[in-house]
């Protein structure tokens, strides 16, 4: 029978996470693609990134008929997007690029949310479960899992982590999980 970390483990593998996020946010892109030829209006952009945001959304969680979009809401979470990333004429900005097709066009506009919300999902998804996971240890469970980890990944890991006492590699074994779908996709690469 697998360990509650085990269990943890291959609840946040990259498939169950950053694989499945991507392909739900390519299956977006691509099929908004397809219906989306210029972009003439300010009022066109709008609907289209906040139908696309509502789109890659709806695929992320997995609904299998997409949400009803809601400009206010879903434009709105475009802009905070566009402001992160262009600054604080950000809708503009993205508007322009979209419309001129310079520095990849719409498609790098669409690409940008979708990645953007990729990024977002994942790391929700993966902070939920750890917490789910974490939440139901008893103490001594607490202390055994780092324990349990470090067994299991030793030869992974790096050698400044190994050489460090196992407690603090347990003070900090939450970071770890964190980042441990990364690590293991990362490792699935290189192979």
């Amino acid at each position: 029978m697998a360990s509650k970390l085990e269990v943890l483990l291959n609840n946040i593998s990259p498939e169950e996470t950053i694989e499945r996020a991507q392909a739900a946010a390519s299956r977006a892109l691509n099929s908004i693609l397809i219906i989306s030829e210029k972009i003439d209006t300010w009022g066109e952009f709008k609907e289209l990134m906040a139908e696309f945001y509502c789109l890659v959304e709806s695929n992320m969680i997995g609904l299998e008929k997409s949400r009803q979009m809601n400009l206010f809401m879903d434009w709105g979470c475009c802009l905070n997007l566009f402001l992160k990333k262009y600054g604080h004429r950000g809708g503009r900005a993205a508007f322009s690029i979209a419309q001129s097709g310079v520095e990849g066009g719409l498609f790098s506009v669409l690409k940008y949310i979708a990645e953007t919300l990729t990024q977002q999902f994942t790391t929700n998804w993966i902070q939920c479960r750890i917490g789910e996971f974490w939440n139901n240890l008893s103490t001594e469970e607490r202390l055994a899992a780092p324990l349990e980890y470090l067994e299991k990944y030793r030869h992974i890991l790096p050698q400044e982590i190994l050489e460090q006492n196992p407690y603090l590699f347990g003070a900090n074994f939450y970071r770890f999980l964190e980042y441990h779908p990364q690590m293991m996709k990362e490792l699935k690469n290189i192979r």
